[in-house]
């Protein structure tokens, strides 16, 4: 009896242990995965093996892109190569801000290398914002564009969309505009050169 009551309360100990090393997922798992106000994902065909880079400029910060993977607002979380040294089947690439300072942002698309001898390259891109006072929203993101564009030559830097945010972290709709602002070429030779 002495012998069954010690496996009992080691078999005890081991399952409140187990709940401490592995805690169950909390209700709001999904708002905590992702924790940043401005999320720009890219995706394009898995089968592709073409490098396409993300490259997202903030009110006032500098780009982030592959060569500049931090700024004081946005960060490039995974750059993703195509499928070289790739571990995923996914072609990949995902952007968030900290915060969601008042003025212009401007998400470009930048075709940097074809391992693969591709005429063209259709991605997708969502840019969602989630408002947060301090705390992560509960809230449903809001999509600010859900666009597919067509990449058509190596090299090629495509403005997806430039919006404006006001004090209030509101976007204004009326200022949508894909008009060119190349901002690859300022951060890779700081002038807006080639």
């Amino acid at each position: 009896d002495v012998l069954m009551a010690a496996l009992g309360a080691l078999a005890l100990a081991l399952i409140i242990l187990a709940f401490h090393i592995n805690p169950p997922k909390s209700e709001d798992a999904e708002n905590e995965r992702a924790r940043g106000n401005v999320r720009v994902e890219v995706i394009w065909d898995q089968n592709t093996n073409v490098d396409i880079d993300t490259w997202v400029q903030a009110p006032g910060d500098t780009p982030v892109g592959y060569s500049n993977l931090n700024g004081r607002v946005f960060n490039l979380v995974r750059d993703d190569l195509g499928s070289y040294a790739d571990l995923t089947e996914m072609n990949y690439e995902v952007a968030f801000s900290r915060g969601i300072p008042a003025g212009e942002w401007t998400i470009n698309l930048h075709w940097f290398s074809n391992a693969q001898g591709a005429v063209e390259v259709p991605v997708k891109v969502l840019i969602t914002m989630k408002k947060d006072d301090g705390e992560v929203s509960k809230a449903a993101p809001l999509t600010i564009m859900s666009k597919h564009v067509i990449l058509k030559r190596v090299g090629q830097e495509l403005t997806v969309i430039r919006f404006t945010t006001d004090e209030d972290h509101n976007v204004d709709t009326t200022s949508f505009t894909t008009d060119l602002r190349a901002i690859r070429a300022m951060e890779i030779h700081g002038d807006g050169g080639p």
